[in-house]
């Protein structure tokens, strides 16, 4: 998704210049491919600093639309304020408006599209495995054929063999001391435990603490 969102954005900068020459704007002096490269930085940067390609965040419309907004106004003073020190990475002042106006509205569209076809996807849970036992492989069939769909976002487990239990399609992220900073990152909406002995080391204050 991520890779399909930023082949998204590449086309609609680069789109937004090719349609102001098409409707016959002046794109300024000099020669005219720097300017979409530079367009590029200045565009791409500020989405991806407003975790504009991060999909797994959890938001609703309104914050979406206003991170966007944020974005591209950042990126057309930053196209402003190279245009200033480079001239010929300047737009022309109809062409620079039409660009930024097309690349929002695009951009907006193209997010909140993005958005609607991941929202069936926010009704699965989001599940991290404290253990690789020998039911690991009946956990990882029943994303299929269970009832209540979920993903599996990865396996912890202390033993030295865990990755060569580890059923196919699954990753193992790490150790059980692991297991506090893994979901401050992914943030699964439910930690099971299947540790095949549970008379070892069981982390009962970090699953408090979960």
């Amino acid at each position: 998704m991520v890779l399909i969102l930023l082949f998204g954005d590449l086309t609609i900068v680069l789109g937004s210049v090719w349609l102001a020459e098409l409707t016959g704007n002046w794109l300024g002096q000099g020669a005219i491919w720097p300017k979409p490269a530079g367009l590029l930085f200045t565009t791409i940067f500020p989405l991806y600093l407003a975790d504009l390609y991060r999909t797994d965040l959890k938001e609703g419309r309104r914050d979406l639309v206003a991170r966007i907004l944020i974005a591209i106004t950042v990126g057309a003073i930053g196209q402003a304020t190279i245009g200033y020190l480079l001239p010929t990475l300047r737009f022309g002042r109809l062409a620079f408006l039409q660009i930024f106006g097309v690349t929002a509205a695009e951009l907006l569209v193209l997010r909140l599209v993005s958005d609607h076809l991941r929202s069936t996807d926010r009704l699965s849970k989001r599940v991290l495995v404290l253990g690789v036992s020998r039911v690991a492989g009946q956990i990882v069939d029943l994303r299929a054929t269970g009832m209540q769909p979920f993903t599996v976002l990865g396996f912890l487990d202390d033993a030295p063999d865990a990755y060569d239990r580890l059923p196919a399609g699954v990753d193992l992220l790490g150790k059980s001391r692991d297991l506090l900073n893994l979901v401050e990152e992914l943030r699964p909406d439910l930690v099971l435990v299947a540790l095949p002995d549970m008379r070892g080391a069981f982390p009962t204050g970090d699953l408090f603490e979960c």
